[in-house]
């Protein structure tokens, strides 16, 4: 009984590590961490959305989530993670009045 109460356990963490659709969650992410390198974030994470030298970026939009991997010599120096949606708020002023069809002031 005992290692069949002890298989079920396994099985529901392993699928809530899965992520129900993807590696991209946030269970997933906080098991990155400082130092790690670039392959062992892509075993937790899956391919990023997004790369660039210096980061690289996962995103999904339903529920809204963003995270940024920052790499400093192949080595993970910095993580961030977001569940706002960037909005007009986020927009630089003069973008966002030409956002609103008029001229900044």
């Amino acid at each position: 009984m005992r290692k069949a109460a002890a298989w079920v356990a396994g099985a529901v963490l392993a699928a809530a590590l899965a992520g129900c659709g993807g590696k991209f969650t946030r269970v997933r992410y906080e098991l990155v961490q400082i130092g790690m390198d670039r392959q062992e974030v892509r075993n937790i994470l899956g391919a990023p959305a997004e790369t660039t030298v210096e980061s690289w970026t996962y995103a999904r939009s339903m529920p809204y989530s963003r995270a940024v991997i920052t790499f400093t010599d192949g080595r993970v120096s910095d993580r961030s993670w977001s569940d706002e949606r960037p909005g007009p708020a986020s927009q630089p002023q003069g973008e966002l009045e030409k956002l609103k069809g008029s001229e900044p002031r």
